[in-house]
């Protein structure tokens, strides 16, 4: 037995070492006469092998860890069980992809040249936190079907089946990532799914009748959310009235009763509206294409970029400025609801406590971003160029503690050209998902179609930690 270190890290003969070492040798096999394993880089890779989640939890570090990215999950309940649970390196239905740039490995959810699988939108959770269960969007190709819509299916782990859900659609539901379900809203009502017996929908209560009297319903909300109790969900409604105008609703309904509690209205294009994770009596909402007609007044008349919205049950609707760059876009609370992520000119943060921002990603291409829970690492998607829907782009991986930046992808071609855009809405909305072990993520492929990306976060981590070597690989700094 030999121990390394204060903390007594131990380790024994029977250690697997071929997956730390294969992710120093990224750089490793470019340039093999420039770059020599130091001692600290021997370190360095022994302690990739301690998981990011046990980093999170706080718990003794230890070399008999075993990779998590392979491994099965211990300690739930198809264990007790006596099942196994799969994971994207196990499961029949996923393919490995190791970039070709940055030479980190991902697993592919692929339909092939003739199906789209997408990742739900970034402030929905894709994944559930104990590795069961991944929603995704399921479509045609539009190369086949120009006019192809999304519907959701469903990869049970334990299982080890692809469940596809009839009757569903495109829209963003809320995901109980702890209780492994969903809850959706339509013209018919709120309904829920339970994961483990997803074909079975039960409908939870009518749509507000005191919505839907304000004329026709255009969009119930942009993304679900729910009260931490989860007996209440948070609606922000578009309504075009008998007039032919538009107006702009919010509130809460009760799911066992249908009754609704309103928050009052907006005269801006309210939407992206998002509860306060662990706060009933705060949401946030965006003004829409606020960078024209009465926003760019707006913002001529007070100097703010009037994107940020913090509602509140009596109606008040409070400003949050980006001070910075005075830009924002796809806002997003923390998991713990003490602030709030945008990308603006790069990737900042705004604390509720204090009041302070941070720029905590200096990209100004990041379009979509999300943090860890200990807000450590940050994942996001960037369009290279110009942007469109169905433009080349790539995700990237930022190490806020060791300032460093490896891609999960490196570009990827154009879905469709700009002059035909996609209407599946394409971008990669990256995601941290089973309380951070994974980047769920949607990728473009050179047939048209898109897949959905599932990547260990312990390689992005050791790849963001371990020393440089003299020339660094490409897309890593």
């Amino acid at each position: 037995m030999e121990t390394i270190g204060a903390r007594g890290i131990s380790m024994n003969g029977c250690i697997r070492m071929d997956r730390a070492w294969q992710m120093s040798q990224v750089a490793f096999i470019r340039k093999p006469k420039k770059y020599m394993m130091s001692s600290v880089s021997s370190l360095c890779i022994l302690l990739s092998m301690v998981s990011y989640e046990q980093r999170l939890s706080g718990q003794e570090p230890t070399m008999k860890q075993t990779d998590t990215s392979d491994a099965l999950v211990p300690g739930e309940t198809p264990w007790r069980e006596g099942k196994e649970l799969r994971t994207p390196a196990t499961s029949k239905f996923f393919e490995k992809r190791v970039d070709p740039v940055s030479g980190v490995v991902s697993y592919a959810l692929s339909g092939g040249t003739n199906e789209n699988r997408q990742s739900i939108y970034f402030t929905c959770k894709s994944m559930t936190d104990d590795g069961r269960f991944l929603l995704f969007d399921r479509s045609e190709a539009e190369t086949q079907n120009p006019k192809a819509s999304k519907h959701k299916a469903l990869i049970d782990f334990l299982k080890d089946e692809l469940v596809d859900l009839p009757g569903t659609d495109g829209s963003i539901p809320f995901v109980d990532v702890e209780g492994n379900y969903m809850v959706t809203v339509n013209d018919r009502g709120f309904f829920k799914r339970d994961f483990r017996d997803p074909l079975n929908e039960i409908k939870l209560c009518e749509a507000p009748a005191e919505v839907t009297k304000l004329g026709r319903v255009r969009s119930w909300c942009t993304h679900l959310t729910l009260t931490v109790d989860r007996k209440k969900a948070f609606i922000e409604s578009s309504v075009i009235t008998p007039a032919g105008a538009t107006t702009y609703v919010q509130g809460l309904v009760e799911l066992a009763t249908g009754q609704y509690e309103s928050w009052g209205a907006t005269e801006f294009y309210c939407n992206h509206g998002q509860l306060n994770p662990v706060r009933d009596d705060l949401a946030m909402c965006a003004w829409e294409e606020c960078w024209m007609g009465p926003g760019k007044a707006y913002r001529e008349k007070t100097g703010f970029y009037p994107r940020m919205w913090l509602v509140r049950p009596d109606g008040t609707r409070t400003l949050v400025p980006a001070r910075e760059k005075n830009s924002a876009s796809h806002e997003i609370w923390d998991d713990d609801g003490a602030g709030f992520s945008w990308c603006g000119g790069g990737v900042y943060h705004h604390d509720l406590a204090t009041d302070q921002q941070a720029c905590l990603v200096p990209d100004a291409q990041a379009r979509h971003a999300t943090l860890t829970p200990d807000k450590k690492y940050v994942v996001y998607d960037v369009a290279p160029g110009k942007w469109w829907r169905g433009c080349p782009w790539n995700v990237k991986f930022y190490n806020r503690e060791t300032k460093r930046t490896v891609e999960v992808y490196s570009t990827r071609p154009a879905l469709f050209p700009e002059s035909r855009p996609s209407r599946l809405h394409p971008d990669p909305h990256p995601q941290f998902v089973c309380k951070g072990r994974y980047v769920v993520s949607t990728a473009n492929t050179a047939w048209g179609t898109m897949e959905l990306f599932v990547t260990p976060v312990d390689q992005l981590v050791a790849l963001t930690t371990m020393p440089a070597p003299p020339e660094s690989a490409p897309g890593s700094k």
